[in-house]
C-alpha cells in the first residue's frame, strides 16, 4: 500500500506552491493540490508534462515567464491607479487680488505718514512739525488698530449663507478700489493748478476709514477661500498654494518700496510731490485684480457652510 502511494502520488514541495503540505499540520490547504499527476507515459501524457513544467523552480521558467508574473503580481498588489485631480487654477485670480490688496495697504502705509505731515502744515490746519508728525503717527497706528479689530467681523460674514467668502471679498475689493480713487482726489493740491479750497484732510479721512474697513474684513478671508478651492487628496498643492499666498505677499511689499517712492516724486499740480498719482497707481492695481477676481466666478468652489467657528470661539 506504501508503495503504491509512493508510486502514483506526487507530492510537490511546499515552496513551490507556497502552501503547506497536507502532512504539515499547519493548515488543511485544497487537497486536490496534492492529488494524483498524470505521467508522461499513456494517455495524457502530454498534459502531464504540462503540469510539470508549470511545478518548476521560478529559476528553471523562462524569463518572458517570469517577467509577466511578477507584472502580474505588481498589478494586483498596486491596485488600480490613482485618479489624477487637476490643479484648480482659479486659486491664480485669488493670488492676483490678494497681491494687488497687499500691494494697495502696504502703500497706503507708506504714503499716509509723508501726506499728512505735508497737508497738516499747510493752511487751514498749520500744525508745526512736531505737532503735525506726532498726530500722523497717532492717526496711521489708529488705522492699523483698527484693520486689525474688523478681521474678526470679517471671518463671522464669510462664514455666513448670506453672504459668504467670494460676496465678501468682491465687495472689499471694490470698496479698496475706491478708497484709493478718493485717496486720489485728496492728493490733488488746494493750488491754481489743482482743485482751489479742496478738503484735502477730510478726503484722506474718507478714503482711510474705507481702506482700513476692506482691508482688516478681507485679511482673515482670501487665504481659507483658496484652501477651499482643492480637494481631498490635494494636501500637497494646498501646501504649495500657502507657500506662494505669502510669497504673494512678499512681492506686493517688495513692488510696494520700490514703486511709490519713485511714483510720488514725479511731481504733479506744481508740487514735488505727486500724491494723486501715488493713490492713483494703487487704484489702477486694485481694479485689476478685482476684475480678475470677478472674472473667475464660474470656477470658484463656494460650499455652504456648516459651522461658524468664530460663532463658536465665543460661544465656547
Amino acid at each position: 500500500m506504501a508503495g503504491e502511494l509512493e508510486k502514483d502520488t506526487y507530492l510537490p514541495p511546499a515552496p513551490f506552491l507556497g502552501l503547506p503540505t497536507p502532512n504539515s499540520g499547519c493548515c488543511p490547504g485544497p487537497k486536490f493540490l496534492y492529488t494524483h499527476l498524470p505521467s508522461e507515459r499513456g494517455v495524457g501524457g502530454s498534459a502531464g508534462r504540462d503540469e510539470k513544467e508549470a511545478l518548476k523552480p521560478a529559476s528553471d521558467q523562462p524569463k518572458s515567464d517570469r517577467e509577466s508574473d511578477k507584472g502580474a503580481m505588481s498589478a494586483v498588489k498596486s491596485g488600480p491607479p490613482a485618479r489624477h485631480l487637476p490643479y484648480p487654477r482659479q486659486v491664480i485670480l485669488i493670488l492676483a487680488v490678494d497681491l494687488a490688496q497687499s500691494y494697495a495697504e502696504f502703500g497706503e502705509d507708506i504714503i499716509q505718514s509723508l501726506f499728512l505731515r505735508q497737508i497738516l502744515t499747510m493752511p487751514p490746519n498749520n500744525y508745526k512739525g512736531k505737532a503735525a508728525e506726532d498726530f500722523s503717527v497717532s492717526l496711521s497706528y489708529f488705522r492699523q488698530a483698527l484693520a486689525a479689530c474688523l478681521t474678526m467681523p470679517g471671518a463671522f460674514l464669510a462664514q455666513t449663507k448670506a453672504i459668504g467668502p467670494f460676496k465678501l471679498l468682491a465687495f472689499d475689493s471694490v470698496g479698496g478700489m475706491l478708497a484709493n480713487v478718493v485717496g486720489s482726489v485728496a492728493g490733488v493740491p488746494d493750488n491754481e493748478q489743482g482743485i482751489p479750497g479742496n478738503p484735502r484732510l477730510e478726503i484722506w479721512a474718507v478714503s482711510a476709514v474705507m481702506d482700513t474697513c476692506s482691508s482688516g474684513m478681507v485679511r482673515g478671508v482670501s487665504m481659507p477661500f483658496g484652501a477651499l478651492q482643492f480637494e481631498k487628496g490635494q494636501e500637497r498643492e494646498q501646501r504649495f498654494y500657502f507657500g506662494f499666498a505669502y510669497m504673494t505677499w512678499n512681492l506686493a511689499a517688495f513692488l510696494t518700496y520700490v514703486l511709490t517712492p519713485v511714483i510720488r516724486n514725479r511731481g504733479c499740480y506744481g508740487e514735488e510731490s505727486c500724491y494723486t498719482w501715488a493713490y492713483g497707481s494703487n487704484a489702477i492695481i486694485f481694479a485689476l485684480g478685482t476684475i480678475a477676481f470677478l472674472a473667475g466666478r464660474p470656477w470658484y468652489k463656494v460650499p455652504p457652510p456648516t459651522e461658524n467657528t468664530v460663532k463658536i470661539f465665543f460661544v465656547l
